[in-house]
């Protein structure tokens, strides 16, 4: 008898989805955006999993000029609609705060893709949500995000208030 050779199955494909955002638009015109930056790193780090069957798919979901505040952007409603329909296992993002600033609108959001069967992978964090500790490091880095957020919000109500002060325009009538 001849020992038996392993034979090696090539692996599934995983359909990756790519998400930027960026909440300004004010660099737009620049050779390098902050969005191609994110797309880039994503991009490197799907090729760096192809040996496990992932391939990214050529649209892209990008806004630029919208706020991590809201989920009604228009390329991420793209992609929602995308994700409900199938096709997508894993969506990638440079970070998660590209996704959302709202702890709640994200752990909703993943709720219903992880019904869907569909994951969140975001290079920067590099969190495992299949682990209990991977879902607790996403609700904590979503309340940062969401901190964040609020603070900034502070600040420029701050600032107009102190412009308003001394009787600095401060936009309106």
């Amino acid at each position: 008898l001849e020992p038996r050779r392993a034979t090696r199955t090539a692996p599934a494909t995983v359909q990756v989805a790519i998400y930027c955002r960026k909440s300004v638009e004010k660099y737009a015109a620049e050779a390098l955006t902050s969005i191609d930056a994110q797309r880039s790193m994503v991009e490197s780090y799907v090729a760096s999993q192809a040996g496990n069957g992932w391939r990214v798919l050529p649209e892209r979901f990008d806004d630029a000029g919208v706020s991590g505040a809201t989920l009604a952007r228009p390329a991420f409603r793209r992609l929602m609609e995308q994700v409900r329909l199938g096709g997508i296992d894993v969506i990638a993002v440079y970070r998660l705060d590209r996704v959302s600033r709202s702890q709640l609108d994200f752990l909703q959001l993943q709720a219903r893709c992880e019904k869907l069967g569909v994951k969140f992978v975001s290079i920067s964090e590099r969190l495992d949500t299949t682990t209990a500790m991977g879902v607790f490091g996403i609700q904590l880095i979503m309340a940062v995000a969401q901190l964040e957020r609020g603070q900034t919000a502070e600040r420029v109500r701050d600032k107009t208030a102190a412009a308003r002060d001394l009787g600095l325009w401060t936009g309106g009538r």
